[in-house]
């Protein structure tokens, strides 16, 4: 039987896969369908700003014969006032950038936020998914993995369910059955139709078979061999 993965274990690799799923190609396909457009709001900004600025020269060029007119070519009246067109548009550009590293830091919260809900979403239905599958006594590992995928899992989680949750099953099937052959003092032929009935495998029929005929045929009873048996069946 392959390998089991617990509920920690899968949350330890749903983490790493996460870290993977923050790629920027995931991030990008995210942020096209609810996130703030930063870059585009950056760039209008700033075409805004330089028109404004130009706007601006523009309008001083013109008035550049008033100021000759009155005398303050050479008063350094017109540098001030260019120098302040300047830093005005600066201002502006600085406090652009600022709203651009605000809506990039939003978008990476609310993409953080997507991932976090994703990952809580799966783990719950991933723990469902285990219990629904031991509740109902599901052995089968296909019919497990197709359930799994069928409620919404990832073909990974599917697997690691299927894994766990038929799993428990089967340890609980196998005590099911280990309590009625000892009750019932079935033989080991009886045992292993039994087992293989009640939808054990052929090795843990063979498993169960074995205890039956050293307790039935000859006489033998351990609780050694008891617990030998069921740490067997527990370890599958």
């Amino acid at each position: 039987m392959a390998e089991k993965t617990s509920l920690k274990e899968f949350v330890a690799a749903y983490v790493e896969n996460k870290k993977k799923s923050e790629s920027e190609e995931s991030y990008q396909k995210w942020l096209s369908a609810n996130g703030i457009d930063s870059a585009g709001i950056y760039g209008e900004s700033i075409r805004d700003i330089s028109s404004d600025y130009e706007k601006r020269r523009s309008e001083f060029g013109k008035n550049a014969e008033g100021l000759a007119d009155i005398g303050l070519t050479a008063s350094g009246y017109s540098d001030y006032i260019n120098a302040a067109a300047y830093s005005e548009m600066q201002r502006r550009k600085a406090g652009a950038k600022a709203k651009l590293t605000e809506n990039e830091a939003e978008n990476r919260k609310g993409f953080s936020d997507y991932v976090e809900k994703m990952r809580e979403s799966e783990e719950a239905a991933y723990a469902s998914v285990i219990d629904k599958l031991r509740s109902d006594g599901i052995t089968d590992f296909d019919t497990a993995y197709e359930y799994a995928v069928s409620v919404g899992l990832s073909e990974e989680a599917a697997k690691a369910a299927a894994e766990s949750g038929t799993g428990l099953a089967t340890r609980e099937l196998f005590q099911k059955v280990l309590d009625t052959i000892i009750s019932k003092s079935f033989n080991a032929k009886q045992a292993k139709s039994y087992a293989l009935a009640a939808g054990l495998s052929q090795k843990d029929a063979d498993m169960i078979s074995a205890y039956a005929k050293n307790i039935n045929e000859y006489g033998y009873y351990s609780d050694g061999y008891l617990d030998y048996i069921q740490s067997k069946g527990n370890n599958k």
